[in-house]
Parts: C-alpha cells; sequence; structure tokens
C-alpha cells in the first residue's frame, strides 16, 4: 500500500508533465488545424428542423434523442414536428381528438430525458383557441 505522501508525490510529478506537454504551442496549432469551420459545417448551423412522427404506445414522441409527451389526443396519428436550438414544438395535422393542437416544450439538450411538462399547449377549434394544461 502507498502513503498518502507518496501518492501525492506521484500525483503532482503526473500533474507537472501533463500540463507541460498540455501547453505546448505546437499541440495547439495542431489541434486548431484540425478543428472543422462553420463553411466546412454547413449541417451544424442548420436554425431550425422540421419533420414527421408517430408517437410510441405511451403516447411520448422521440425527438433529438429525447421523449417528449403529447398526451391521447396525439395517439397513433403522424405528428409535424419543428426543432430549433431552444424549443420543441409538436402539432398535430388536422382537426381530430378535439382540435388542433399546438404542443411546444423547451428543448433538453441531455440525452434519453422523458419530458412530461410543456411549456405552451394550445387547442384551436372552430375559430377559436385555448390554453390547456398538461400535453
Amino acid at each position: 500500500m502507498i502513503s498518502p505522501h507518496a501518492f501525492a508525490a506521484d500525483l503532482k510529478a503526473w500533474v507537472d508533465e501533463v500540463n507541460a506537454t498540455a501547453t505546448s504551442p505546437a499541440r495547439w496549432a495542431r489541434e486548431r488545424s484540425a478543428m472543422r469551420t462553420p463553411a466546412d459545417a454547413p449541417e451544424l448551423l442548420e436554425p431550425r428542423a422540421r419533420g414527421r412522427a408517430v408517437p410510441d404506445d405511451d403516447g411520448y414522441l422521440a425527438v433529438a434523442g429525447n421523449y417528449y409527451l403529447v398526451g391521447g389526443w396525439g395517439a397513433r396519428r403522424r405528428l409535424t414536428v419543428e426543432v430549433t436550438e431552444t424549443e420543441v414544438v409538436i402539432r398535430s395535422s388536422g382537426y381530430h381528438a378535439g382540435g388542433f393542437h399546438t404542443v411546444t416544450y423547451a428543448r433538453s439538450w441531455a440525452s434519453g430525458v422523458r419530458l412530461t411538462d410543456p411549456q405552451h399547449h394550445v387547442v384551436s377549434e372552430s375559430g377559436t383557441s385555448r390554453t390547456v394544461s398538461g400535453p
């Protein structure tokens, strides 16, 4: 077993060695030249993506690695999904299950998260709109 003092000395030697090599100008130049520029990666600058999807049996829609609850109104229906950097907007494609639905969630940049509480849920029917709670 190593003593705490020996461990600390070994750790300090390793940190000093890594710091000495990590800040070398040659390494920074290599890493900078390997970076992609915005002109090389236009797909990274796409402001919004749009598509169509069908929720699973539990009423969740898989979008950008996460699951957003749409509720019973969207079950087994093809929905329009619009994704921006800050929001996920899910819309029904027609008047069904009580009207035309628009659900807006704050986009989660995590992965595998199940979101159930939208920012807004608006139902439009017969020329009127109302905000409802929940998905």
